[in-house]
C-alpha cells in the first residue's frame, strides 16, 4: 500500500485571513512548512514503496523554484538508505535524493565515505564520484 502526501487544502491559509498583497506572498501555505519532516516519516517507515515514493518527491520538489521545501530532516534517513539498503538501485535513488537537496554536510559526507574506502559497490561508488565531481565543476563555475 503506497501512501501518497498531498496537501491539504484546509491547512492553506484563507483570502480573507491575509489582506496585504505582500504578506500574502511571503506566508508559504502550512504544508510547505511541514514537508521535508512528512517525507523524513516515509522514508524511516522500512516500507521500501513509502521511500521511493518520498524519494521521488522530493526530487520533484526540489525541482520547484517557487517553493522553499526544507528537505534537510530527511537527510539521515537518506543516509541510511544509501548506506545501508542491499538493493543497488534504492541506494542510487538516495544518492540522487540526497545530491538533489545539496549542502556541504552531504557532501562532506560522501566524501569521507569514499576516502575511508567503506563503498563496497563499484557502481555506487562510481555514481558517488560523478556526484562530488559535478558540485566541483559547478562550484568552480561560480
Amino acid at each position: 500500500m503506497a501512501l501518497t502526501v498531498v496537501p491539504s487544502l484546509a491547512a492553506q491559509p484563507s483570502e480573507e485571513a491575509v489582506d496585504e498583497p505582500a504578506v500574502k506572498a511571503s506566508v508559504p501555505p502550512q504544508w510547505v512548512a511541514v514537508f521535508g519532516e512528512q517525507t523524513r516519516v516515509l522514508l524511516e517507515s522500512g516500507d521500501v514503496e513509502r521511500q521511493e515514493n518520498a524519494m521521488m518527491l522530493i526530487l520533484q520538489y526540489e525541482q520547484r523554484p517557487d517553493l522553499e521545501i526544507d528537505f534537510r530532516p530527511a537527510v539521515p534517513a537518506l543516509f541510511d538508505i544509501y548506506e545501508g539498503s542491499a538493493d543497488e538501485g534504492h541506494r542510487l535513488l538516495a544518492l540522487s535524493t540526497l545530491q538533489a537537496i545539496g549542502g556541504e554536510p552531504v557532501l562532506i559526507r560522501l566524501a569521507e565515505r569514499l576516502r575511508e574506502h567503506r563503498e563496497a559497490s563499484d557502481r555506487v561508488k562510481r555514481h558517488t564520484i560523478r556526484v562530488l565531481a559535478a558540485h566541483l565543476q559547478h562550484s568552480e563555475a561560480d
